[in-house]
């Protein structure tokens, strides 16, 4: 895929239909009885950043609204970043937002006892493998001096697009270290999510206060030499 602007990002990106089919099996909210997931990437404009934050995929929220990181797992991720120096004033301007899959991958309900819950579905490989030229342009195009992968899915395909190569990719090895990839620093965080559990786990927060003390070392960095 041959995208060298913004505009023909945004283009692209709107008129992709690849995951049509599959989405139309998934509901957007089953506790409502919403109907089927609609092909509705969510569309940044693009331009060159400091950061860039990778998460899993657009939740209900950020589906209806048509921004990323505007629901629950924003108003997290917007504080892990001012405790690192980078304030709710300075986000939105120096991290660029985005996900390994394009489209809101739609719910299921998950029951519990007498009660149930809504709980967003996670994109299959299929939708990464069908979002990942449009990850590469961003990439060009933002040209970020650090990413940030929030969670094991974009520590994954990471890990699949520095090597070539599908595997595992545990969170205990990479979270607490910065990596370096194409003249990128790169740093894994646990998913700031309420539903992940692997931050239960004493020895893993220890990991993820580490991440967030590279991650305060690079925004200090960035800051400093761009004079901000």
């Amino acid at each position: 895929m041959d995208i060298t602007s913004s505009q023909q990002y945004e283009a692209q990106l709107r008129a992709c239909k690849k995951c049509a089919v599959e989405m139309s099996s998934r509901e957007v909210d089953p506790t409502c009885s919403a109907g089927c997931v609609e092909p509705r990437p969510i569309v940044l404009q693009l331009k060159a950043k400091p950061f860039m934050l990778i998460g899993q995929a657009p939740g209900l929220t950020e589906y209806l609204q048509g921004k990323p990181f505007s629901g629950p797992a924003g108003t997290d991720i917007r504080q892990l970043f001012d405790d690192c120096g980078c304030g709710p004033s300075d986000f939105d301007r120096l991290v660029h937002s985005s996900a390994v899959a394009n489209c809101y991958p739609g719910s299921k309900l998950v029951k519990k006892g007498e009660r149930s819950r809504r709980e967003d579905l996670k994109p299959s490989t299929s939708m990464i493998s069908n979002c990942s030229s449009f990850m590469q342009a961003q990439l060009k195009i933002v040209n970020p001096k650090v990413i940030i992968l929030l969670g094991g899915m974009p520590l994954k395909a990471y890990v699949q697009w520095k090597t070539g190569r599908a595997g595992a990719a545990p969170l205990a090895e990479w979270v607490g270290r910065v990596d370096d990839w194409q003249g990128r620093r790169v740093i894994p965080l646990a998913h700031t999510s309420g539903l992940s559990t692997w931050l239960n786990n004493p020895e893993n927060k220890a990991l993820q206060a580490k991440a967030k003390s590279l991650l305060a070392a690079e925004i200090a960095t960035v800051r400093q030499s761009a004079g901000i």
